[in-house]
C-alpha cells in the first residue's frame, strides 16, 4: 500500500466510524464542494459511457449486426461531440 492509498484507508476508516448524522454532515460539505463535484461528474459521465458500450454491444449481439464496427463509429462521434 502506497501512501495515497494509506491516506485514503485512514479518510475511510474515519467516516465509517462516524454516526449517520456525521457521515451526512461530510456527504453534504462533499457535494457542495465544487471541485468534488467536477471530479464525481467526470466519473458519472465515463460510467455512462460505459454502460452505452455495454448496451452497444448486447444489442449488436441480439440483432447480429457488427460491433467492431458500430462502437468504433460510436467512439468516433462521441469523441467529436466532447471536444
Amino acid at each position: 500500500m502506497d501512501a495515497i492509498e494509506a491516506t485514503a484507508e485512514v479518510f475511510l476508516t474515519a467516516f465509517h466510524v462516524l454516526t449517520k448524522k456525521e457521515k451526512k454532515s461530510v456527504v453534504d460539505k462533499l457535494l457542495k464542494d465544487k471541485e468534488f463535484m467536477e471530479d464525481l461528474t467526470d466519473i458519472v459521465d465515463v460510467l455512462f459511457v460505459l454502460l452505452e458500450q455495454a448496451y452497444l454491444v448486447h444489442l449488436c449481439y441480439t440483432i447480429g449486426y457488427n460491433c467492431v464496427s458500430l462502437l468504433h463509429r460510436w467512439r468516433t462521434l462521441y469523441s467529436v461531440a466532447l471536444q
